[in-house]
């Protein structure tokens, strides 16, 4: 489905706000920090018709909105698209190196996974316990199933260009929807995985154009 770019705008700015306050949006919330150049009731009816295209969920009527998996998947659409075609300078040798700087970088947890040797390296675990997400325990038991089930399929992952994403239910080994995944499949020696794992509710344009930028040395 095609939006018009005045619903995009609306979208993005909902998401780029929750990524932020980690709480439902409001349409006072976004007249009051966008300059959209249109009324309080314009923003309330787009809210609405993204609402009920699926892009936007409202817990209860007299919530803001919140991005659904359909709104993120829209929006990193474009990002996805414009990849390189081809492996052709990839940054490869070693991943524990890259990883870290991906921890660095990225909110997220970082994992490598070296098929040769079969070596699997986690980095970042203080900076995602910090976000609110993982206030109550029942987050972090969820991010430890998630983090098993991806151990034990990560030789199953297929990237489907070179760098890819899962986005909560998408992901195909966990029953866990939580948390997204973005990824790269390294083909070439040494043969591995290198990915960032996260809450849904992450900075996927930061995160992908970070990604991309260790990878091939540019945005």
């Amino acid at each position: 489905m095609t939006l018009s770019d005045r619903q995009e705008d609306i979208l993005e700015s909902v998401v780029e706000e929750y990524v932020k306050k980690a709480f439902p949006i409001s349409s006072q919330l976004l007249e009051e920090e966008y300059e959209f150049g249109f009324s309080l009731a314009t923003i309330r009816n787009e809210l609405q018709f993204l609402t009920e295209k699926g892009y936007l969920f409202q817990p209860h009527i007299s919530a803001g909105r919140v991005p659904t998996e359909k709104g993120y998947r829209f929006l990193v659409g474009d990002l996805l698209e414009e990849m390189p075609q081809s492996a052709e300078g990839m940054r490869i040798g070693d991943h524990f190196s890259l990883m870290q700087e991906l921890a660095e970088a990225c909110s997220g947890l970082a994992l490598s996974y070296t098929l040769r040797d079969h070596t699997l390296w986690k980095e970042g675990w203080e900076e995602i316990l910090q976000e609110p997400e993982f206030q109550e325990g029942n987050s972090i038991k969820s991010l430890t199933q998630f983090l098993r089930d991806m151990e034990d399929h990560i030789e199953d992952l297929k990237a489907e260009q070179l760098i890819s994403l899962y986005i909560g239910r998408e992901n195909p080994f966990s029953k866990v929807q939580d948390f997204s995944m973005i990824f790269s499949v390294f083909s070439t020696e040494p043969q591995g995985v290198v990915a960032i794992i996260g809450p849904k509710r992450m900075a996927y344009d930061k995160n992908i154009n970070t990604f991309k930028e260790l990878l091939y040395g540019k945005r």
